[in-house]
């Protein structure tokens, strides 16, 4: 669509003789001649006049209201008017609705309908090419403004038939007398309005004139340029203009562009209901009126036959990506005896339909395993491949189709193929010309089903007719097959029936693994909440189906001493260092390929992670001091390789030769490729080789050392207070009880830890705020020592990133995450706190309330002030209070072993697993060292082979490992931890992954199991999230497998997942009272309820209610909270200068800006001042890994809502929905850019509404 504000900006005729300055280069001399002044002065000059004059004059509401209406009034003059009136005559007008349209079209001031109309009517025709007058494949920002700000040729645009418009006389007049219509209609009439109305006559001028004239040329300039830039093409993609809603709502409804381009003479740009189309309900309310007719519409066969032939067109496209197989009359004929003798050699040939499959290399991996398909190589294997062994799916047919080697002369699909030829029939091709396959077309698809376990015996000859095949039926009850299928059907109704009045709770039988094996596959008809009822428990390695019993792959062995340790360190680095070296010596720049350089490096790579993740394991979760100082010790040296393998030169001219000559690749090896090379430029290889890099290397080297001791100390704090009874007086007695009893000195006393299960319910429930005062502070000092480390790494991390050119660590760290820009970071952060404060001094503001009626009650004096040690206690006590929210009741249901069953049940279902507990000799058995505690690194520790279910082919995943409790020396929070990562190793093969998931939760006790809160169930399952990203992930490099994505939306996938928890029917699967777990647990629990009546076995839904109302409160605070870590994290890695960040006071910072956010007091309101306490030294993501990247917990979670709200909201437990999270998002890894991924997924680009939404800040 055209806009111009003036005719006179077109010479009206033009010396054919002298070269148009549109036609000559551009230089400094002569730029002022290309520019149209006058064009400029109306488009850019006026509007800046107006809107300095808005500066002081004041805008009334009357006026506002006025220039809305009349810039609607204006905007339908063109819209209705010179486009769909006078344009593309796609209505008839009475009069006065056409010299109405005249004139408010007029007051857009966008030329006159002839001329207006002449260029449009040369846009449609010449689209995209140099005869379309504002052409968007000369720029957007031309295609908006630059065609009407620069002088063009007009001999360059095309020429098109406007006859109809000089016979319309209002056309003419307009068109004659413009400069009036623009002046009145424009300026005059606004100003009038407002001045007689209510006196404004300044305002008048100023916003409903000038200004209101500038939003609606903008506004058409928009149809211009985003209509060509911006959205779909649902209807024709051959040139530009698109359809979006963006668009639409910008321009009174022109935004459907490209519906428009492909039927112009339809009255309406928004054919459906829902679609923004102001203009064509005005046309529409128009004929109502009598003032329009002749309303022209394209007829919906047609619309609706150019939106299937585009869908068509892209799914062509998208096929002929797809490899089908090689056509059938592209194969050689084979005739029956040779293909016979190929297979006797030890081809692993295979006839199906006729058409012989060569399935050598796909034998190991058949889900149904080696035995059957070999019997069928060298045979006909048609009855067996379509339901004699077993009936396989679409997807197995199409497999097959890629391993075709050739025909049998006379095979039934070659026969059906030359009869079609004959009679001319062909097939249904794509617009390639390749013949489309649909599903149950392919060729090895028989109709009918060969219902008979002895297909495997057939040998005969293939058929040599077409005629249906024939198959006898045995006996069931005599066939080897049925019986025992027969039997363990019996067995499992036996065990159906008996067991429920037996009350069996075995957690080592699941019936539906061992009745699975004898089934086709799942019944897609039962209804999900079917499924969760009829969930049981865990499998274990015995009572496993045989397939499940005997992974392909060995667990990881936990056997290192000391030495050995680092021993193994410095073996892998120098088999490393070896395999770089050789790659040097052996390839030059001008013979680099890919397969050269970049992929013995990622070999290398994946064999080394199998074993350097393991090594720096122990130092998480040994209880041997001098395991995990050698583990730390092993960390330094690979840290220290790590940095000198990612600074040297001659491997990175190898891989920048690489990149050079750009290679047709994968796209996985493509990103390995450009982030290798990207990796050694931030590693230092873009500065000169001199004093700079030698600084920048002794700088990682540092930083290295630095974050293995800070974390080594968090790892060892054994920190602690005494108190006595009473000051711990509310704490529950499950968790006195655990505590260390004091002896000589401290008599009488418990030894409080800073671990999880110690200093979250004292916090919660100490009714001393003295206690919980001194605990806080007490836990803010517990890593002293880290507090030096700190502020040197932060200060070194400044310097680092100032070397390389950036102007922060900022900058620098959040480059290549989805956020690009610490400006982008920071607004976010900014609007979240500007949208969340209001909420948390309101929830403060009741929490005072709560703290005065408790302390009252008590006969204790209100102070006034709300404390940070007075959150965790009051803000419990209002969710019992005003919820009747008992968190000691909840975790009664939430037993922890029970629980995990319920979570991997959840994730079976949802991702089609099977988890398969290892245990006692099972260990052995899998064990490659034949010793059960190898595998293992303590006895806590649980291990699951997990398992794709039969819908999903039955395959390895790999292994999970679950090690729960405290102990001395371990990772003290939550966290999952890659063991070994999966890839595609050098032989072709994969490699599976094995995860560990390290937790810290109550330990059980005689008389309790550990018992789970609600807010430890969120933790538990988020966590289990990414032990299911790290195990799921299919990736061709260890680079990318599972959670290696960028920081910013790695916690996505598992924020996502912490849904589940507050949804009310899976709530109630997860559940079960521990009462019910064991005769003494249920004695225990008498003892201490007394008299009450017994409890449910799952939780009530009272209880669930109560629970899910409670999700948002105080919520605001919590999220305050957040974004103290992310302000700060943002606040200490963006100094203004280097010397900045050496004067910040670190810790004084931290706190002050807790108190400015989270509006909580801490100590120095006490008059402590604000160094007491360093938050920072016990903060381990900041050295971690997240250092100017803790803001991604808060962002992720906008991808996380919108995936939970767009795709599981309605229906959790949907399989289908999970399987294509699982394959769409989890499988990914950071294969590919995770911006794709979450837009693969969701159909669109993500979206902060579902965000806002489920935070009450919409």
């Amino acid at each position: 669509m055209s806009a111009k504000p003036a005719d006179a900006s077109r010479p009206r005729a033009a010396d054919p003789k002298k070269v148009h300055i549109a036609d000559t280069v551009m230089t400094r001399g002569n730029w002022y001649k290309h520019v149209n002044w006058l064009n400029v002065f109306l488009i850019i000059g006026i509007p800046v006049y107006g809107c300095v004059q808005a500066l002081w004059v004041p805008l009334q509401v009357k006026t506002a209201i006025w220039a809305v209406i009349y810039y609607f009034f204006t905007g339908l003059g063109i819209t209705a008017g010179y486009h769909r009136l006078w344009a593309h005559c796609s209505y008839s007008a009475r009069l006065p609705l056409r010299i109405w349209l005249a004139a408010v079209g007029g007051g857009a001031v966008e030329g006159s309908i002839r001329w207006w109309a002449r260029d449009h009517r040369a846009h449609h025709r010449y689209t995209d090419t140099d005869k379309d007058p504002y052409s968007v494949r000369k720029g957007l920002l031309y295609s908006h403004l630059g065609w009407m700000v620069m002088k063009q040729n007009p001999k360059r645009i095309g020429r098109t038939d406007i006859s109809d418009l000089n016979e319309d006389p209002v056309v003419v007049w307009q068109h004659r007398n413009y400069l009036k219509v623009v002046f009145t209609m424009g300026l005059i009439v606004p100003m009038l309005v407002s001045g007689l109305g209510w006196g404004d006559w300044w305002g008048g001028f100023v916003y409903a004139g000038i200004l209101r004239i500038f939003f609606v040329q903008q506004a058409t300039f928009c149809v211009n340029s985003l209509a060509h830039w911006l959205g779909d093409q649902p209807f024709d993609d051959r040139n530009s203009p698109r359809d979006h809603v963006i668009t639409a709502l910008v321009t009174l409804g022109e935004g459907y562009h490209n519906f428009h381009h492909e039927f112009p003479s339809d009255y309406r740009n928004a054919i459906e209901w829902h679609q923004y189309d102001p203009t064509k309900w005005s046309i529409w309310a128009w004929k109502q009126l009598g003032l329009a007719y002749d309303l022209k519409k394209f007829r919906a066969n047609e619309i609706e036959k150019g939106r299937v032939q585009q869908l068509q067109k892209k799914l062509d496209q998208k096929r002929s990506r797809l490899d089908w197989g090689t056509p059938l009359d592209q194969l050689p004929v084979m005739e029956w005896d040779d293909y016979v003798e190929q297979a006797k050699n030890g081809r692993g040939l295979v006839a199906i339909a006729g058409v012989v499959h060569d399935v050598t290399d796909f034998i190991k991996d058949h889900p149904g395993g080696k035995a059957m398909i070999n019997s069928g190589i060298g045979k006909d294997a048609t009855a067996m491949f379509n339901g004699g062994v077993y009936y396989h799916s679409n997807a197995a047919h199409n497999l097959l189709s890629t391993m075709r080697v050739g025909v049998i002369r006379g095979g039934c699909e070659v026969e059906i193929w030359k009869r079609a030829q004959k009679e001319g029939a062909g097939y249904v091709r794509d617009d390639a010309g390749q013949r489309v396959i649909r599903a149950g077309e392919q060729v090895t698809k028989i109709p009918e089903p060969i219902p008979t376990a002895d297909a495997a015996l057939l040998s005969t000859p293939p058929f040599t007719t077409c005629a249906p095949l024939t198959v006898t039926i045995r006996s069931p009850l005599h066939s080897t097959f049925y019986l025992p299928a027969f039997l363990v059907l019996l067995l499992g109704v036996l065990l159906v029936t008996v067991a429920p009045p037996l009350r069996l709770s075995s957690p080592a039988f699941r019936l539906s693994s061992v009745l699975g094996h004898f089934r086709g596959s799942r019944l897609p008809s039962t209804s999900h909440s079917a499924l969760t009822n009829l969930r049981k428990s865990l499998t274990t390695a015995s009572m496993a189906p045989k397939h499940l019993r005997r992974p392909p792959q060995a667990p990881p062995v936990f056997t290192a001493t000391a030495q050995s340790i680092v021993d193994d360190a410095k073996r892998l680095i120098e088999a490393s260092r070896k395999v770089q070296d050789d790659v040097v010596a052996t390839v030059k720049p001008d013979t680099a390929t890919f397969n050269a350089v970049v992929k013995p490096l990622a070999q290398d790579e994946n064999v080394m992670s199998l074993e350097s993740h393991i090594l720096g394991f122990y130092q998480a979760v040994s209880t041997q001091q001098e395991l995990r100082d050698a583990s730390s010790k092993a960390e330094e040296l690979m840290d220290e390789f790590f940095i000198e393998a990612a600074m040297r030169e001659d491997v990175f001219q190898l891989v920048d030769a690489v990149l050079k000559k750009n290679e047709s690749l994968d796209p996985e090896s493509r990103r390995l490729l450009e982030k290798e090379h990207k990796d050694f430029i931030r590693n230092g290889l873009g500065l000169p080789a001199g004093p700079k890099r030698d600084r920048f290397k002794e700088i990682k080297k540092r930083l290295s050392q630095i974050s293995i001791e800070f974390q080594k100390n968090l790892n060892e704090e054994n920190e602690g207070l005494w108190f006595t009874r009473e000051e711990l007086d509310g704490v529950p007695e499950d968790v006195l009880a655990g505590l260390k009893k004091g002896e000589g000195e401290h008599e009488g006393k418990l030894w409080l830890t800073f671990k999880y299960p110690d200093l979250f319910p004292t916090m919660k429930y100490a009714k001393n705020p003295e206690t919980r005062k001194q605990v806080m502070i007490q836990n803010e000092n517990k890593c002293n020592q880290n507090v030096p480390l700190f502020r040197e790494a932060i200060i070194l991390r400044d310097e680092a990133a100032r070397l390389l050119g950036y102007p922060n660590h900022a900058a620098f760290r959040i480059e290549d995450k989805m956020a690009k820009t610490p400006e982008t970071v920071n607004t976010f952060l900014g609007d979240l706190r500007s949208r969340l404060t209001a909420g948390g001094q309101k929830e403060i503001k009741s929490l005072l309330e709560f703290k005065k009626s408790d302390l009252e009650s008590r006969g204790e004096k209100f102070d006034g002030h709300y404390y940070l040690w007075d959150h965790r206690f009051y803000d419990r006590l209002m969710l019992e209070k005003d919820y009747s929210l008992d968190q000691q009741l909840i975790a009664e249901y939430f037993p922890l072993q029970t629980t995990i069953e319920g979570m991997l049940k959840i994730f079976e279902e949802l991702f089609g697993l099977v988890f398969v507990e290892i245990t006692g000799e099972d260990r052995e058995k899998v064990a490659p060292t034949g010793k059960g505690s190898d595998i293992v690194w303590h006895e806590d520790v649980q291990i699951f082979s997990v398992w794709n279910d039969e819908g999903e082919g039955s395959g390895f995943v790999g292994y999970l490992y679950l090690d729960l409790f405290p102990r001395t020396g371990k990772y003290g929070h939550a966290a999952n931890f890659n063991l070994q990562p999966g890839f595609i190793d050098a032989e072709g093969n994969r490699r599976y992954p094995a995860t560990a998931l390290v937790c810290n939760f109550t330990k059980p006790t005689p008389k309790k199991p550990s018992l789970l809160k609600h807010d430890e169930v969120v933790t538990l399952f988020h966590e289990l999230g990414h032990g299911i990203h790290d195990l799921v992930a299919k990736t061709i490099y260890s680079r990318f497998h599972g959670t290696n994505t960028v920081r910013d939306f790695v916690e996505a996938p598992s924020q996502m997942l912490e849904n589940w928890c507050w949804t009310p029917s899976q709530l109630k699967s997860l559940s079960k009272h521990y009462s019910t777990l064991s005769p003494d647990y249920l004695a225990a629990w008498k003892e201490q309820a007394g008299s009450q009546e017994a409890p449910s076995e799952q939780i009530p839904d009272s209880v669930i209610e109560n629970l899910i109302r409670t999700k948002h409160v105080n919520d605001a605070l919590f999220n305050l909270r957040q974004l103290h870590f992310g302000i700060f994290d943002m606040t200490v890695h963006q100094p203004e200068s280097h010397e900045k960040i050496k004067e910040l006071p670190i810790s004084a910072t931290y706190n002050s800006l807790r108190k400015q956010i989270t509006q909580m007091e801490g100590p120095e309101s006490l008059g402590l001042g604000e160094e007491w306490g360093h938050g920072e030294a016990t903060f381990g993501h900041l050295i971690g890994g997240y250092d100017a990247g803790y803001y991604g917990y808060l962002s992720s979670q906008v991808y996380s809502t919108d995936m939970f709200y767009t795709v599981f909201k309605d229906d959790p437990m949907n399989p289908t929905a999970g399987r294509r999270y699982r394959y769409k998002v989890l499988e990914k890894g950071g294969s590919q850019d995770e911006m794709t991924t979450l837009t693969e997924f969701l159909g669109r680009e993500p979206k902060t509404d579902a965000f806002y939404k489920d935070m009450g800040l919409a």
